[in-house]
């Protein structure tokens, strides 16, 4: 049994097949690597009714902006990153819902990217709510942030009311904040 494993490891066709299976390791190591490497983010599944975690991170302005809602206002937080497609669409709603609902919410944008490409992302574009850096990618690791666009709608009381990850529509976002708004006047 010993001398035909050694006479099948030794022959030219045996050798073919393990030069191909190590090419072939070989190949896809890289992949598994850089794979798994951007699955770092631990993901904590923060759903509706959970309660959202305190953060507090720096603005594009260098101020500290603390991720939490005002006693009477709720809050809406967008995840994105500047080279993503589907975030400056979800950015242009942000801004849209902002526009509408901003007495009644709070709209701050979190960018998961570095200051200096969100800085000249920015430069290209207005918007009127709040944005904040999480280079350090505390905030995405205490939401859970799996994919970007992610939406939380927060009420008062720190209740994620809503979460969207992926684009939705305008419309699915503004029916969520109203149920957001109605549900913060009838606890008032």
């Amino acid at each position: 049994m010993v001398t035909e494993i050694r006479r099948f490891v030794s022959s030219p066709r045996s050798r073919k097949v393990f030069a191909a299976m190590g090419i072939v390791v070989v190949m896809l190591v890289p992949f598994f690597l850089l794979y798994f490497s951007h699955r770092t983010v631990p993901y904590v599944d923060l759903m509706p009714g959970d309660v959202a975690p305190d953060i507090v991170l720096s603005s594009i302005k260098n101020e500290l902006l603390y991720l939490r809602p005002d006693s009477s206002k709720g809050l809406a937080l967008l995840f994105f990153t500047t080279s993503c497609p589907h975030c400056k669409l979800e950015l242009v709603h942000f801004e849209a819902l902002c526009r509408r609902y901003a007495s009644d919410v709070d709209f701050v944008a979190v960018s998961l990217s570095d200051r200096d490409k969100t800085e000249e992302f920015l430069a290209q574009r207005a918007f009127s709510f709040a944005i904040c850096l999480d280079v350090e990618k505390k905030a995405r690791e205490s939401y859970g942030v799996p994919v970007v666009p992610t939406i939380f709608f927060i009420d008062p009381r720190s209740n994620i009311q809503y979460r969207s990850a992926g684009v939705k529509s305008i419309e699915a976002h503004e029916q969520a904040i109203k149920q957001l708004i109605e549900g913060v006047a009838l606890k008032r």
